[in-house]
């Protein structure tokens, strides 16, 4: 799949949405205030089905092996922005709700107007220079951007869900917790893989510096031969009991090094054990 076709086939469903949204609301409509309110809910409805595959695309990857969904991973900022610029024209289907009412935004739509500004940065700052620009600060803000949204549209069709049910307004809340729930089995999943990684790191420096594990998982210490060897740089005699200055070897020395230890995510309460096992293997 070309990229000018992704890109091609990405515009073309917005604009068949649109007009298929303006269509319903204006074409078979009855001229009233009702029609706004519809073209309102319609472009809501067209956002959210541009946004589901930006939100899940990554968690689908990384659980399936998909092969759309694989091609579809290299085009995240295209459909990205294709999104944005359907929330956008829901935006201008607010105002034009507004302006037939003769109201204004009030402070219960606080919430809503900062989603729309975190949405207006994310499409100012979806480029290379940007990404370049803002460095660690880029990611962070597109995350929270993209939390964002995504928790405004889940709050919104599960307070219209518990309001007035239906069968629409149940699908499009089953969609958004759908969609969290392979985030959360995306999120668990990488989760243990780092954990795993971890103990393996913390494996291969007990077995460096001069502890074995027997059968029964209790530590005792090499053999005095091993202890002699050049590849451990210096002589043990007993238990190893070694600070960091100790590890002779370069190849010891790469192990503890910053860049080769498992990145944690902060908060993990998964990673404590982690984290004990590592400070305790310093000690020594």
């Amino acid at each position: 799949m070309t990229r000018d076709r992704v890109t091609v086939i990405t515009l073309s469903s917005l604009l068949a949405g649109l007009v298929v949204t303006v269509w319903l609301s204006f074409g078979i409509g009855t001229g009233a205030i009702n029609d706004y309110e519809h073209f309102v809910r319609y472009t809501a409805r067209l956002a959210f089905f541009l946004f589901l595959p930006v939100f899940v695309l990554g968690a689908v990857t990384q659980l399936t092996d998909i092969r759309l969904a694989k091609a579809l991973r290299p085009k995240r900022r295209l459909l990205g922005l294709t999104f944005g610029a359907a929330h956008l024209c829901h935006m201008v289907a607010i105002l034009m709700l507004h302006s037939e009412r003769g109201t204004w935004f009030t402070a219960d739509d606080a919430a809503a107007l900062v989603i729309y500004s975190l949405l207006v940065l994310q499409i100012a700052t979806s480029n290379h220079w940007s990404v370049r620009a803002l460095g660690r600060g880029w990611r962070a803000l597109h995350w929270v951007a993209t939390y964002a949204i995504f928790t405004g549209f889940f709050v919104t069709y599960l307070g219209r869900f518990q309001e007035i049910g239906g069968f629409t307004f149940g699908g499009l809340f089953a969609l958004a917790a759908g969609a969290w729930l392979l985030r959360i089995a995306a999120f668990f999943q990488k989760t243990r893989a780092r954990v795993t990684a971890a103990f393996g790191t913390a494996n291969r420096a007990q077995t460096l510096l001069g502890w074995a594990p027997y059968n029964d998982g209790s530590p005792t210490p090499l053999r005095q031969a091993d202890a002699q060897s050049p590849e451990c740089g210096v002589l043990r005699r007993g238990p190893a009991h070694h600070s960091r200055s100790t590890i002779r070897s370069k190849s010891h020395r790469a192990l503890f090094h910053p860049r080769h230890r498992p990145r944690y995510r902060c908060g993990s309460l998964f990673l404590f054990p982690v984290r004990r096992a590592r400070c305790a293997l310093r000690q020594r």
